[in-house]
């Protein structure tokens, strides 16, 4: 029930931040105003409407793998945004999570699809090595101050309460669409730096001093 519940936010927080990104040109922070609030609230309630009898997210439960947590991080964490609050990652806690989104998916699903004989999901059943090497990188990450660490620790918490509908630690890790997102930030992010950075070497050659003629 509790995965249902966590699967309800997401839609939710989904179809706000789509609503938000029209009404704002894609801006963000947002503007904290009573509409935004109300906006929020009702779109939380859409994925509760029965449909055929059952819920619009009961329907999505029936063919979506779940969320994960740090895909339900990112999504509070932009919602806060869109709502004028402050951010709840600094841009490169974004980044390292987004990496981790995108390792994590290479690891897990070219195997789901049948490439390799090793299987990692199964490694998600009980304790395994997962634990101790993502435990290391959450301390990493706290010693570092750097606030990806509590997502890490989130989802090993929120697997031994059985949190979601799964046992399977991995899908507390990582699902299709959290992969997919950072996948497409991290792309995004390289294009924006190599178009910056021929930009920048153009403006610093401007500024160069010309060589005398002599």
């Amino acid at each position: 029930m509790t995965g249902l519940w966590l699967l309800q936010g997401l839609m939710g927080l989904g179809l706000f931040l789509v609503i938000q990104a029209v009404r704002q040109g894609g801006r963000l922070p947002g503007r904290s105003s009573a509409i935004s609030w109300v906006l929020l609230g009702g779109c939380l309630l859409v994925p509760r409407i029965p449909v055929g009898g059952l819920s619009l997210a009961q329907w999505v439960a029936g063919f979506s793998p779940g969320c994960s947590i740090p895909l339900l991080a990112v999504a509070a964490h932009a919602a806060i945004r869109a709502l004028g609050g402050p951010p709840l990652f600094r841009p490169q806690e974004l980044q390292s999570l987004w990496i981790l989104g995108v390792v994590l998916g290479v690891v897990l699903y070219p195997a789901s699809l049948g490439w390799g004989t090793w299987d990692p999901y199964a490694e998600g059943w009980g304790r395994s090595w997962i634990f101790l090497v993502l435990g290391v990188v959450a301390a990493v990450f706290l010693l570092l101050g750097v606030r990806s660490g509590y997502v890490l620790l989130a989802a090993i918490l929120a697997w031994r309460l059985g949190a979601l509908e799964s046992t399977n630690y991995w899908d507390y890790l990582v699902d299709p669409q959290f992969f997919l997102i950072a996948l497409i930030c991290l792309a995004m992010g390289a294009f924006a730096r190599a178009r910056a950075n021929p930009a920048a070497a153009a403006g610093s050659e401007a500024k160069k001093p010309l060589n005398a003629v002599g």
